[in-house]
């Protein structure tokens, strides 16, 4: 799987999520549950209607 990143998502990630551990630890968890499993429940993943 191949993963693209907005650069405003980049930007955002910078701010945000990388000067925090825990965020970030948890980030990369569910990321490479994505990867791995991109139908896992815990992803909460759904199609989208409407």
């Amino acid at each position: 799987m191949r993963i693209v990143y907005h650069k405003l998502f980049e930007k955002h990630f910078k701010e945000r999520i990388a000067s925090n551990k825990k965020l970030r630890e948890k980030f990369f968890q569910c990321l490479d549950l994505l990867i791995e499993n991109p139908q896992d429940e815990i992803l909460r993943c759904h199609q989208l209607r409407g």
